[in-house]
């Protein structure tokens, strides 16, 4: 999934202090791409989204045996999980995403970085 739209409109320049990540490989085309800070926080977490309308987020699931919170990132379409990973951290990480409704091969993630360089990671790997 290649930037088109409104993330095309905007200019690597602009954007070059924001923290972006980019998502190659996953199984599931429209989760590829560069995701932008949506300006929303969910669970002391930036909300990100790429072109495609994929979010990635941060957010909490309740261990059915110990009844405790644990929190986990889910990159997802559509209110679909589609790749997810659990996590304290408050960024999502490169590796440990396990499948769910997406396809595989699972993604790898780039960043967090600026623009430039996450859409430079991202263009190599789509070629």
């Amino acid at each position: 999934c290649r930037p088109s739209g409104a993330m095309a409109a905007v200019g690597v320049a602009e954007l070059g202090a924001v923290g972006v990540f980019g998502i190659t490989g996953a199984g599931h085309e429209d989760a590829n791409g560069l995701y932008m800070p949506t300006g929303r926080t969910w669970h002391d977490a930036p909300v990100l989204e790429n072109d495609r309308r994929c979010l990635l987020s941060r957010e909490p699931h309740k261990n059915s045996k110990t009844g405790e919170t644990a929190f986990g990132w889910i990159l997802g379409q559509d209110r679909k999980p589609l790749y997810a990973v659990q996590t304290s951290a408050t960024s999502p990480p490169a590796d440990g995403w396990r499948q769910f409704k997406g396809a595989l091969p699972l993604p790898t993630l780039h960043g967090p970085s600026s623009a430039e360089e996450v859409a430079r990671a991202v263009s190599i790997a789509l070629k």
